[in-house]
């Protein structure tokens, strides 16, 4: 009797617990925040900045008038242009 109870009951719950733990964890955005430094190339230098960018390619993040790079190759330059989804002035 316990053999057939196990044999019907434990594949249920282990499908009831798969589910939830399914449910349960979370989502990755497919959009990026991008809030770590930041660099604008500005005066012939690249120079940190604190600004946020969501990384969605519509709009260049600018700080200032300057585009916001992630990058910085060395004191004179700047790469991996940032991306805005709305419009930053």
């Amino acid at each position: 009797m316990k053999t057939r109870f196990l044999n019907k009951i434990l594949p249920l719950g282990v499908g009831m617990m798969a589910v939830a733990f399914a449910f349960a964890t979370e989502g990755k955005s497919s959009t990026k925040d991008e809030s770590s430094t930041l660099y604008i190339y500005d005066n012939l230098e690249c120079t940190e900045v604190s600004m946020e960018c969501d990384n969605v390619q519509i709009y260049p993040c600018t700080f200032e008038g300057e585009r916001l790079h992630l990058i910085k190759d060395s004191q004179t330059s700047c790469s991996v242009a940032l991306f805005n989804s709305f419009e930053t002035n």
